[in-house]
């Protein structure tokens, strides 16, 4: 027996709060997916139950029925605050966003120009969409925290916005000093000494021409790598204004995460690095 009896009931205590937290965590994340998806289906069921008649449609009754049953599995879940009744809910917002992914395929070229494409969130329980997943056996500490991410966009209200900026800038200077060292950057053909007081520099630009070119052996993916290494730059460059004081564009910024999540979900499959499938009990 513990000699002291505080001892063993305050260690306990803290045992129930590590078993929790986790789940807590986890709640938070598909809480904060289901937010975003729900926002960038939005605007196209928006538009198009403006249209007359479209609500009785098969595609209106269909559509209309899928989100009244997902706001009555919230307004549920949000009465008992039951976390395990997130999981089968989060699927249905995730099919809905597939639904809506296919409803805009199907009606701009009807005429629908008003409805535009969508940045969707990556589904927390699909591990081929979650980096931390497909860069778990490639380097733990990348994968870790690329899962930082999106725990620090949907369960903090300190700067969430500017904290996931900064931590995907990090996850992918992280990724590409991996694939590029600046030391074997300078060594190989895609790297020009620089004219001005910084002639080593290595630029961002030479990393992603090196990395692609030595480690991506699919001649396809390789050349999509290279081609799109603007749109990588840029998407950087949004990162780049966390750092400036004042208020950041949320739209913006939200995007900006969602595309270097794709960029680095891109390179994953190019450098065909696979998920580490767990047991289903482990997602909540």
């Amino acid at each position: 027996m513990n000699p002291n009896p505080f001892e063993d009931e305050f260690e306990k205590a803290k045992y129930f709060i590590d078993v929790m937290k986790p789940q807590v965590q986890a709640a938070g994340r598909l809480l904060g997916f289901m937010e975003q998806s729900l926002e960038a289906d939005r605007s196209t069921w928006t538009v198009l139950g403006a249209e007359p008649g479209f609500t009785q449609t098969p595609l209106g009754v269909t559509g209309i029925g899928a989100i009244s049953s997902i706001r009555n599995a919230l307004g549920v879940a949000a009465n008992e605050m039951r976390i395990p009744n997130l999981v089968p809910l989060a699927f249905s917002v995730n099919s809905l966003s597939i639904n809506t992914t296919l409803t805009i395929a199907t009606v701009i070229p009807a005429g629908l120009d008003s409805i535009q494409s969508r940045n969707a969130p990556p589904f927390p329980l699909n591990q081929n969409q979650n980096l931390g997943d497909r860069f778990r056996t490639f380097d733990p500490v990348l994968a870790k925290v690329c899962h930082q991410v999106f725990q620090i966009l949907y369960g903090t209200d300190a700067d969430a916005i500017r904290s996931a900026m900064l931590t995907m800038r990090q996850a992918y200077d992280h990724f590409i000093s991996r694939l590029a060292p600046d030391d074997k950057v300078r060594e190989s053909e895609f790297f020009t000494t620089k004219k001005d007081n910084k002639p080593d520099l290595v630029t961002r630009k030479e990393r992603l021409k090196y990395a692609a070119e030595t480690r991506v052996k699919n001649e396809d993916k390789r050349k999509l790598l290279i081609a799109s290494d603007n749109h990588t730059l840029e998407t950087y460059e949004v990162f780049q204004r966390a750092h400036v004081r004042g208020p950041i564009d949320e739209s913006v910024a939200k995007d900006a995460i969602l595309a270097m999540n794709s960029i680095l979900l891109q390179w994953a499959n190019a450098l065909e690095l696979g998920p580490v499938f767990n047991d289903s009990n482990d997602l909540l």
